[in-house]
């Protein structure tokens, strides 16, 4: 990760990487490095993301994307191909600005609901087993289920 790189001017955001050994000269480089920062921009509610390669003769950044027509139904190309690992801190990055996925396993919304469910079913499970055997058999479950006994003797539900 890019130290306060978030802090910093856009010019200066893959500056820092790697960028001298302390006396001037670049360090000798073998392999392309992908560079992505996301940088959540408060005074006009976006997201900048940059995006840069490192590579032994140069750092290579990213220009803005372009719009071209293209017929309906036609093929193209993707306008970016990320290895796995940069796509990985391509998301980091997002996470980071603060988003979230809408839907999904990793909402936090659903993970909370579904605990809230297992920690239900977990009391209702104890206490059924605490009971002693011959008992319980068609009695009231619904103060088991956290609901009240409607006035005519029926579980009411709150959901």
């Amino acid at each position: 990760m890019l130290a306060n790189a978030k802090s910093e001017p856009t010019a200066r955001l893959f500056a820092q990487v790697g960028s001298t050994d302390g006396l001037g000269s670049r360090p000798e480089r073998t392999e392309m490095e992908t560079l992505i920062r996301a940088q959540r921009e408060l005074w006009n509610d976006t997201i900048a993301i940059h995006m840069a390669e490192r590579k032994p003769f140069g750092l290579f950044v990213a220009q803005a994307v372009t719009f071209t027509e293209q017929p309906e139904g036609s093929f193209y190309e993707p306008f970016l191909r990320l290895q796995l690992e940069d796509a990985q801190r391509l998301m980091d990055e997002l996470w980071d600005c603060g988003l979230r996925p809408s839907e999904g396993a990793g909402s936090s919304g659903s993970l909370k609901a579904t605990e809230r469910h297992l920690a239900d079913m977990q009391r209702i499970a104890f206490m059924l087993l605490e009971r002693p055997n011959g008992q319980g058999q068609g009695e009231d479950t619904s103060a088991a289920c956290g609901r009240s006994p409607a006035p005519d003797g029926s579980a009411s539900s709150e959901d």
